[in-house]
């Protein structure tokens, strides 16, 4: 990491230009993520902030880069910047990207700072939007693996309003590099095809008008040579497409891995935040009450550890059937105040109730 570090340093000292010369620009952002990606590894949070920062808005990586600051943000201490970050992806302008840990995030940070009540109440949001998304992933992986249904065709579909996905598998699935740059391909083999079809019916016209069998034997040996590419063209695209259903059934079963996780570690944090709201709750009706009288109400939190550690060695499989709990009718309310700044720059205000209330 730290040989990259360097490396990456010395190729951002090019300037523009140079970047325009080489032919990298558009590979710029691609290159600041991973920038960033090199200095959260070496636990230097604060330069992968600011090189998080440095995607701009209007890239198909802005998400991932804000994604990736909350977390350098969380993981040094600055809680209401990662709150924040996290919020885009909750309730801000990218709350229907896909984004299980960004309410992981905002879970750990409103408990961290005693937000209880609010950090239960995101869990819960967190377990009633998943849960839908978790379903329609496994029903994908489903069809895409018996071939009921071709991944690519469904995207296709979808894109023209004639198949119904997710809004946040959609979303994951359309910015994939594979996708992007087959489809590319691909809608350049669209006018190559119509150009085909154009010189065929121009050399068949012109042959037809020709009685010297020399220049009709030219028009033949013409039409053959066009058909010849015409077939290598449909082949490619053949391999571009089975590219992407490759890409895309991969990346089904890694957002389903990515919700699994998420919910391995919301679990760990549910469990924390019910124990350090018991915690809080038996410190203050046993205030000044003799140890002798409050031996039963103190294993309230003995009970709650023991949980917490069952959680802890608890392992889901991709069979699993998960205990998502009950799910009120309000989940989907917010109670953290936040506003829209610009596009991916939510900003949040959260108070810090362990220092008005003692370290718990």
């Amino acid at each position: 990491d730290a040989k990259a570090a360097v490396l990456f340093r010395k190729f951002f000292e090019h300037s523009d230009a140079d970047w325009e010369d080489l032919g990298l620009k558009s590979r710029r952002d691609s290159a600041q993520l991973m920038y960033g990606y090199t200095l959260h590894g070496k636990q230097d949070y604060a330069e992968a902030i600011l090189q998080f920062q440095k995607v701009p808005n209007a890239s198909n990586l802005f998400p991932d880069a804000l994604r990736s600051k909350a977390w350098s943000e969380l993981l040094s201490g600055q809680l209401e910047l990662a709150l924040g970050s996290a919020e885009n992806f909750i309730v801000g302008s990218f709350r229907n990207q896909f984004s299980p840990s960004s309410y992981l995030i905002a879970a750990i940070t409103l408990n961290e700072t005693c937000n209880f009540s609010e950090a239960n109440d995101l869990i819960t949001k967190f377990k009633k939007r998943y849960q839908l998304v978790y379903s329609w992933l496994k029903y994908w992986d489903q069809r895409f693996t018996t071939r009921a249904s071709k991944p690519y065709q469904v995207l296709v579909q979808y894109l023209g309003k004639k198949q119904k996905v997710l809004e946040p598998i959609a979303q994951e699935w359309i910015k994939t590099p594979t996708f992007l740059a087959n489809q590319s391909e691909l809608n350049s083999m669209i006018d190559s095809r119509k150009t085909a079809r154009w010189l065929v019916d121009v050399i068949q016209k012109e042959s037809n008008k020709q009685r010297n069998p020399k220049t009709k034997a030219a028009g033949n040996t013409l039409l053959a040579i066009v058909d010849s590419a015409t077939k290598q063209l449909a082949g490619r695209e053949a391999r571009l497409v089975q590219e992407i259903d490759q890409d895309l059934l991969e990346r089904t079963r890694g957002m389903m891995a990515d919700t699994r996780d998420a919910y391995d570690n919301m679990q760990l944090v549910e469990v924390e935040v019910h124990n350090s709201f018991a915690e809080r709750v038996l410190a203050e009706r046993t205030k000044g009450v003799p140890e002798s009288e409050t031996k039963k109400q103190r294993s309230v939190a003995a009970i709650a550890a023991d949980l917490k550690r069952d959680a802890t060695t608890k392992k889901l499989n991709q069979t699993a059937k998960w205990d998502w709990g009950a799910l009120p009718d309000d989940a989907d309310t917010a109670d953290t105040e936040v506003w829209d700044d610009e596009v991916g720059y939510l900003s949040s205000e959260i108070e810090n109730r362990c220092a008005e209330k003692g370290k718990r």
